[in-house]
This record gives structure tokens, sequence and C-alpha cells, in this order.
């Protein structure tokens, strides 16, 4: 079959896209600031470099042209960098105080002053590291709109707790907010008690809590594209068929889409600091909407499929209901499970870590949220094809069974929908793998997918509602209204002329 043809050579196409992504991670995630300099260094035979004893292979070396000053791209003279830190454990330090301070620790009095710290390792388990000798230090300290603050359990347990996993992420415990190493560093910082100076050895990250400006504009689109699914729920019950499986099926997609984007609208734009387990739940609840729009425009495009190759049969809409909303619940209980046992935070789903929803700002955001939305674009587009191939072969059969308006009409129609949810979708999967690449970039942010997904209630209600067969629809409905007035107020006086 033509369809499933398609479907392999879209899933080959998806392999050899992974298999070449994953090769290339490495030197997409590798940074100026986390590099170090081998200009100087003769290479070896192999083509790989020895920096201070590390053997850095030529697959994690790159020329650098530029390097971010303040969060601003700047151009430099050329320079061939190594990716050490995809080889060993690096530490972010603000300054050479770290160092200072320890070769100078037995002259200072301090409390705490050792520099051992607990590190979470991938098979989630805790050991002691030393912050001097089991890092490669990188001088750099977080672009910041303001002064920097650090987190000193010691101080205060109640809020300023973390955790500093193996692969250089810290876990700021007080709004489970997972920094990556361009956000935060190691510095020495002093306090004093009854007279008496005090040292510690603790991370520093950014006070500001603001939300990213790209954050801001799609909590205010999505927000705005509400109304717009209301109102288009509301037409399709009152002025379409609502017995057919399609109409049934598109207000189930609208309805996923409208409480999803109530949900992420009402947590950007009100600010809301939730308890821990209210955010996961927001979260849970989220993700479970957001899968259910893939899932239900999946049957969506299988539905159309279906009733124009069998000539106007329909489906039963109880399947439907059942893969519809059950597969999402499935597949949110797996996640749910993933984010409560899976230890190492590389593969978590990451809700709750950043606005309560998934992070996808990680890489395991393609596990549990894009590998999903690229399937369902790829069976979407493979059922519309086999839809369009079968209306194209069949035309005459087709013609003898549907209006050739309304068929035109239809497709036309549905030709539209799935053109901007699957034009929306390859935006938004190209935005992950950009910002996934470029996530130690401060202005990395891409708006285009942000607005394009937002304004999907403006579009469903443009193309569903704001055409010439919707106002003669309504006339319809008007005109019948009226023709069953008259008749009703003619039956009251027949039996006045008859008196």
């Amino acid at each position: 079959m033509p369809g499933e043809a398609y479907l392999i050579y879209a899933l080959m196409v998806l392999i050899s896209m992974s298999l070449i992504l994953s090769e290339n991670v490495a030197l997409a995630n590798c940074s100026y600031e986390f590099s170090v300099n081998l200009t100087n260094v003769t290479p070896s035979a192999n083509g790989s470099y020895v920096y201070n004893g590390i053997e850095i292979p030529s697959k994690f070396v790159r020329i650098f042209n530029s390097m971010l000053v303040n969060g601003t791209e700047v151009p430099i003279k050329s320079e061939t960098r190594g990716c050490i830190c995809d080889i060993i454990k690096c530490l972010s330090v603000c300054s050479s105080n770290l160092v200072l301070y320890y070769e100078q620790r037995n002259n200072l009095e301090g409390i705490n002053d050792s520099f051992t710290k607990p590190i979470s390792l991938k098979n989630g388990k805790d050991a002691m590291a030393n912050l001097i000798f089991d890092f490669h230090h990188i001088t750099h300290a977080p672009y910041c709109h303001t002064p920097l603050f650090d987190l000193s359990p010691e101080r205060y347990p109640d809020s300023d707790q973390w955790t500093l996993y193996e692969n250089g992420s810290l876990l700021r415990l007080s709004d489970m907010r997972l920094m990556s190493e361009m956000e935060y560093c190691f510095d020495v910082s002093e306090f004093e008690i009854d007279g008496n100076l005090y040292f510690l050895v603790n991370p520093s990250n950014c006070a500001s809590d603001t939300l990213p400006n790209n954050l801001i504009i799609n909590g205010y689109a999505m927000l705005f594209s509400v109304p717009f699914f209301v109102l288009t729920i509301l037409y399709l019950y009152c002025c379409m068929n609502i017995e057919k499986p399609y109409s049934k099926s598109l207000i189930s997609y609208l309805s996923a889409l409208a409480v999803s984007y109530s949900l992420i609208s009402f947590m950007i734009i009100s600010k809301i600091k939730f308890e821990p387990i209210t955010c996961q739940i927001l979260g849970f609840i989220i993700y479970y909407t957001m899968i259910c729009y893939l899932t239900w425009t999946c049957i969506i495009s299988y539905d159309l499929w279906y009733s124009y190759s069998n000539f106007g049969a329909t489906s039963s809409f109880l399947k439907y209901t059942i893969v519809g909303w059950m597969l999402p619940l499935i597949m949110t209980l797996l996640t749910a499970i993933a984010q409560m046992t899976i230890p190492d935070p590389d593969f978590q789903p990451g809700i709750v870590a950043i606005s309560c929803t998934l992070d996808n700002t990680r890489w395991s955001a393609l596990i549990y949220l894009y590998i999903p939305c690229i399937l369902a674009l790829i069976y979407t587009l493979t059922m519309y094809i086999r839809t369009l191939v079968f209306i194209k072969r069949s035309n005459d059969v087709v013609q003898q069974n549907y209006d050739a308006d309304s068929t035109s009409f239809g497709v036309f129609l549905n030709f539209r929908l799935f053109s901007f949810m699957c034009l929306s979708w390859i935006v938004d999967i190209v935005s992950f793998f950009w910002q996934a690449t470029h996530q130690k970039e401060k202005n990395s942010g891409v708006y285009l997918p942000d607005v394009l997904n937002a304004s999907q209630g403006i579009f469903m209600f443009m193309t569903l509602i704001m055409h010439a067969k919707f106002w003669k629809n309504v006339c319809r409905r008007i005109e019948v209204k009226r023709k069953r007035a008259r008749r009703a107020s003619e039956i009251e006086m027949i039996p006045n002329r008859r008196n």
C-alpha cells in the first residue's frame, strides 16, 4: 500500500536524523566557555589533542570565531578549542578565589570549609567529590540582570538546599529549578557572627526569577486563542452534524487544546508560585492534554480516510473515545512513573523543574513529547496522503456517493486544518532541536513556534467559521426556525377558523 510505503520511508528518515543528531550533540552543546584552547597544542597522529594529560579526540575539537560576553556574542580571532567538558566532569567557578581560598584555608577560621561535597551520580547513588581535584574548573560567572546570591544551606537549611549532579547540573530545591553550568558557579562566601568572620563554599546563581520574553508572549497568545476555541466548539455543536464521529472528534481535539492553553496561560500570566505537589499535578494535567490533542489529530485523519475510502461509512466513536482519552492517560502515568523512579535527571521528564511543565530544554523531552509528536505527524500526513490518493484514483465513484461541491469543500477544509497543525508541529520540533543544541546561549529563544502554536485557536475559528458555507448554514437554520414558527402559528389558527 502507498500509505505503508510513505510511513516506512518517513521512519527511515527519522532514524537517520536521530543518528546524525546524536553524533553532533556533543559539539552543539559545547560553548567557548566550556572548552580549552588547543591552538598551541600539536595534534597526535590520530588527530587527538593532549591537554594537561587529558586526551581530547578530534570529534570534540572545533573552531570558535565568537564568544559570549555578558550575554552578547562577540567576534574573536579564530581559536582551536577542545570540548573538554564532554570528556571529564567540569565545575563552573566564579573566579580564582576558590583555588586561592583552598591554598590558604589553613590560615583562615571557618565552619564547613571542606571542599568535599556530595554529588548525585547517574546510577542514582550519592558520592563525595572534591571540588578542587575531581573537576576541571571553568571560570565563568552567570550573566544576570541582578546581583548573584549564594545558596548557603548551612545558614538557611529551609530555603538554600541544593543538589549537584554528575553531569554538571545543579538543582535548587526551593523551587525545583534545574540549572545548567551556565546558570551558576561555585564561590567562597563570607559572613560574620559575633565579630568572627566565617567562610563557606557554595554555588551562586541569579536572583531574578523573571520569565523569558518568549514564554510571556506565548502565555498571552494562548490566552487570546482560548475564546476562539470556545466559539468554534459552540459552532460545531450548533451548526454541524454532531452525530458524525468526525464532528465529535474535532470537538474533543479542540477541548483538549482549550484546557491545555487555559492552564498554561494561567500559570504564566498569574505568576503564582504553587506548592510542589500542586505544581506537579498541574504539570501532568497539561502533559495529558498535550498528548490528547496529538492523539485526536491522528483519529481525525484516520476518520477522514475511513469515511472517504468506505464511501460515507462511519466508524464507532466509542472506539475513538477509548483511544483518544485512554492512550494519553497511559502515557501520562508512565511519564509520572519515570519522573519518580528514574534517578538520572537527564532522563527524567523534568515536570515541576521549570514552570510546572515538561522541561523542553532537556534532551529527555525528545522521549516524552517530541518523538510522540513526530510519530503523530508522520501518521497524520500518511493518512491524509492516502485519502487524497484514494479520491484521485476513485474520482468517479466518489462523485456518485458525494456531492462534488461538498467533497471539494471538505477536502480543502481538512487540507487547511492539517496543513496548519502539521506546520506548527514541524516548526515546534525544529525549535526544540535548535534550543537543545544552543541551550548554553542566553539569546537563543525562538518566538515563531510559540506564536504559531498559540494562534491555533484563531486559525481554527477562521477556517471552520469564517467562510461562505458557515453563513449558509446559519441562514439555513434561521430559515428552518422561521418555517417551524410559521407552521405552528398556522396550526393554532385552524381551530379558530372552524369555530
